[in-house]
């Protein structure tokens, strides 16, 4: 699973607004990956 999916396994899936099959990107998912692209969090720590 590639650093996209993953993040959309751990954030997007657990918001309200998320629709199966979307590929929208919210401030959330970018925080998170632009957060985990810059070793300053883990995806364990999301």
């Amino acid at each position: 699973m590639d650093l996209t999916e993953e993040i959309r396994a751990r954030v997007c899936r657990r918001c309200d607004f998320y629709k199966e099959g979307e590929t929208l990107e919210c401030a959330a998912f970018k925080t998170a990956k632009r957060l985990v692209e810059q070793g300053k969090v883990s995806l364990d720590e999301i």
